[in-house]
């Protein structure tokens, strides 16, 4: 993924990035020496968010098939390979979950992988398991949650726009610019430190703060900018 990703930069004319810091990497590998436009419009997936929110209605009934309040329940995700395909990490971050569930209801859509590597070295997983969620059933997870843990990429952002605090399960994160605004804390797979940020973090509201994505319309700018290049 990543060497298809470096490879699509290397080829392209244009590279709309979604942050300054976006910007800056890219300039700091010489990516503004060539014959490339780097422009900074926000991120399309904050555009994503905003749109199927308008349209959630109904669509999703996810929180009344769980045993769950609003604001009174911690979202999960737990899926990507540093994690899943380490036992040690696994079964310390499976034991933190474990001992938040006992004060806050975990709600976790366990990907496939993990469930089985969960099973295969039996690691004990004491928390609401439910299967992996549709797009609207999260957007739905996530307005309703008291706090959000992942080790995903995606999540982390959505977290932010959907104003909850992030405890992020890696040790280093894409998107520092939420760790940097205190949105989001890198907890690893250290049991403890997940646990405190957990008491000190739930319920935590980040609403209103500084939009670091743009505002909402990422798309439009990328189509007005390649519509003045080939007018």
């Amino acid at each position: 993924e990543e060497v298809n990703r470096i490879v699509t930069d290397r080829i392209s004319k244009y590279l709309f990035c979604p942050t300054d810091v976006s910007v800056s990497n890219l300039k700091a590998v010489g990516f503004d020496q060539g014959d490339t436009d780097i422009v900074q419009v926000g991120d399309v997936m904050f555009d994503s968010v905003l749109y199927y929110r308008e349209k959630l209605g109904s669509r999703s009934s996810i929180l009344a098939k769980l045993p769950v309040n609003k604001n009174q329940f911690v979202l999960t995700t737990l899926h990507r390979a540093e994690n899943t395909n380490d036992s040690t990490r696994l079964r310390n971050i499976c034991d933190a979950l474990n001992e938040v569930h006992l004060k806050t209801p975990v709600v976790l859509p366990l990907h496939p992988r993990t469930k089985a590597f969960v099973r295969e070295h039996n690691i004990p997983l004491n928390v609401n398991v439910i299967e992996p969620v549709g797009y609207f059933d999260m957007l739905t997870l996530l307005d309703n949650c008291g706090l959000v843990m992942t080790d995903s990429g995606g999540l982390q952002k959505e977290s932010y726009f959907s104003g909850k605090f992030c405890i992020t399960l890696r040790d280093e994160t894409e998107w520092t610019e939420l760790v940097d605004n205190g949105f989001n804390a890198l907890a690893g797979a250290n049991r403890d430190i997940i646990v405190r940020l957990y008491r000190e973090n739930m319920n935590k509201s980040i609403s209103g703060k500084s939009r670091l994505y743009g505002d909402g319309n990422a798309s439009g700018k990328i189509a007005e900018y390649l519509l003045s290049k080939l007018s």
